[in-house]
């Protein structure tokens, strides 16, 4: 048989607390048993939690419920039923009556609790203010997300799987909001209207999440791609020869906060502290004549040096990109190699011979693509790149795979932007003089070979 329910309002007991019967479940005329459901919400770390007690009376003589027999709590909920978020919900301390008990069988937008004993459904609450703009079509999202509606679309088509989309996208959308601000864990929790436990477990668990689709985002071209990206980057340099590149490698430094650890104090009156008093993390990333990456490696202190990054990285260690016959092009931090990864750099500026500084030309309009490709990223996701990240650094090599990820996501629906101003890697004043290591063979024959067939 079916059960009716109805919805008893709460009262304030004097004690900071507001108890009294949530949802109320009857069972027809003639039957012993009356359940209560008991809600209350107290005050706690500046939010409301919500506690169930549940009931069980016999009497059938007594309408009055028997004394609590078991309880539940609910910690720090962030849905409640199917219509609202919890925040927001109860901070006006209403509940919708719904019909549906205990022992009813999740659908498709509903978590279990992990005691069994509580269903929570979610669903986008549009009243959320950080939510309208989402929720409008006509509305730009870029100022909150740092990534126009296309992109989100296209982000949502590759993470949305399962039945659990409406909970899925919210937890994307406040992810995307704590990488575009760079704020702290607590004002996205106030933002949002989630306990601030939630939007810690949140963003990690997205960035685990999106971090997996680099293997179908970031990738290096097919066979077929591969004629179109060397096509590329001889339009890029304006000359064929460079139609053997296929990809061009560079880098970046990201300063770390590290939580916990004391940082380098600055008395009153003193200049600035310069970037350099900060610990730094490397990233490394090699893309194509779009500027799309087809590669990253991130994680290492910055104290090492690019060539030292290189060598630790699977594109050196692996040797499998380039294929034979083709090259990256890389400014002079690195050494010019023939193998294990064919890489041509540019020739010392303080060579003048003619051949060189034409060959220097052309190889910097094409390395190009890397330099504006690191100066998007740090224009779309500057609280990353250019702000030092108060993480542990153990989770930050995640957090820049997620950008690349996102990066290629918006080249691809076409969510561009314009870059800002970046050092320029090519126009390294001296290249390196460095040994080569025993496995590793100069690629100096080929980039002579190389700028004798510009002049010819």
């Amino acid at each position: 048989m079916a059960m009716q329910y109805e919805f008893v309002h709460t009262k304030d007991d004097g004690n900071g607390e507001k108890t009294g019967a949530g949802l109320q479940s009857q069972e027809p005329a003639g039957q012993s048993q009356w359940k209560l459901l008991k809600v209350v919400t107290m005050e706690k770390d500046g939010m409301k939690v919500l506690r169930i007690k549940k009931e069980i009376n016999d009497d059938t003589e007594h309408n009055t419920p028997s004394p609590v027999t078991d309880e539940q709590l609910c910690p720090k909920v962030d849905m409640v039923f199917d219509k609202e978020w919890s925040q927001s919900l109860w901070r006006d301390d209403k509940i919708d009556s719904i019909d549906r008990t205990e022992e009813e069988t999740p659908g498709s937008s509903m978590t279990q609790h992990q005691n069994g004993g509580l269903l929570q459904c979610s669903k986008l609450n549009p009243s959320t203010p950080i939510l309208k703009v989402f929720c409008d079509p006509e509305r730009d999202t870029y100022p909150d997300y740092r990534l126009k509606r296309e992109s989100l679309n296209y982000l949502f088509s590759l993470a949305l799987t399962g039945q659990d989309r409406q909970t899925a996208t919210f937890k994307i959308l406040v992810f995307i909001y704590w990488l575009a601000h760079g704020t702290s864990y607590k004002t996205v929790s106030e933002t949002f209207g989630i306990p601030l436990s939630n939007a810690t477990s949140i963003v990690r668990d997205v960035a685990d999440k999106l971090v997996k689709l680099s293997l179908k985002i970031v990738n290096k071209p097919s066979s077929g791609e591969l004629a179109l990206t060397v096509q590329g980057f001889g339009r890029l340099a304006r000359h064929p020869v460079f139609e053997k590149a296929v990809g061009a490698i560079g880098g970046c430094h990201v300063r770390v906060k590290i939580p916990g650890v004391p940082q380098p104090q600055q008395r009153p009156g003193d200049q600035p502290l310069p970037e350099k008093a900060l610990p730094t993390i490397n990233f490394q990333g090699v893309c194509d004549h779009t500027g799309s990456f087809i590669d990253v490696f991130a994680g290492l202190p910055g104290s090492m040096t690019d060539v030292r990054i290189l060598r630790h990285s699977p594109l050196y260690k692996c040797a499998l990109y380039p294929p034979p016959g083709c090259f990256l092009l890389g400014n002079g931090r690195y050494p010019c190699l023939q193998t294990p990864v064919c890489l041509i750099t540019p020739y010392s500026k303080s060579d003048q011979n003619p051949l060189h500084v034409q060959f220097n030309q052309h190889h910097a309009m094409a390395l190009s693509s890397i330099e504006r490709t690191f100066g998007i990223m740090k224009k779309r996701w500057h609280t990353i790149f250019l702000q030092p990240l108060e993480l542990h650094p153990s989770f930050i090599p995640k957090v820049l795979a997620v950008c690349t990820v996102l990066h290629n996501i918006c080249l691809r629906s076409g969510d561009l932007l314009e870059p800002v101003e970046v050092e320029d890697g090519s126009k390294v004043t001296e290249a390196l003089k460095e040994w080569l290591a025993s496995n590793e063979t100069s690629g100096e024959a080929l980039r002579d070979s190389l700028a004798k067939q510009i002049s010819t």
